[in-house]
């Protein structure tokens, strides 16, 4: 019985670790599962990009004058919505993880949202390009 015993515990140290290393290598099926979902929602509300958007002065947020005359009261910024974004995960069976999901997301729309302001003139010079050499 006690080699019995020991048997055991070396098929539950040998089942242990063939999952972590499963895990580790990106083959364990319920990790795939959930990778997959939260790509897929992620990617989803990043193409919708749902937004309400606020104004504010130019100077108030950068202390500069700006040429750009977008509307009367300076620039915009986005203000996310953060129960709708979070209502997405949950709908989505990830309702554990949904507000850091939430708040990733936002954290990703904001990136988003500061490129395209930055390099958003050269971004669109070369998706033109690249739409351009497409067509071809």
């Amino acid at each position: 019985t006690n080699d019995d015993e020991h048997d055991d515990v070396d098929f539950d140290h040998e089942s242990l670790r063939n999952r972590t290393v499963a895990v580790l290598r990106s083959q364990d099926p319920v990790i795939a599962l959930l990778n997959r979902r939260v790509k897929d929602v992620v990617s989803s509300l990043l193409q919708r990009h749902v937004t309400d958007c606020t104004t504010f002065p130019r100077e108030m947020g950068t202390g500069r004058r700006s040429n750009n005359n977008n509307n009367a009261s300076g620039t915009t910024t986005t203000k996310y919505n953060r129960e709708l974004i979070s209502n997405e995960f949950i709908r989505s069976r990830l309702a554990f993880y949904a507000n850091e999901l939430t708040e990733a997301t936002i954290h990703a729309m904001r990136v988003m949202d500061l490129c395209w302001r930055i390099h958003g003139d050269i971004m669109d010079r070369i998706l033109v390009v690249i739409e351009a050499t497409q067509l071809e």
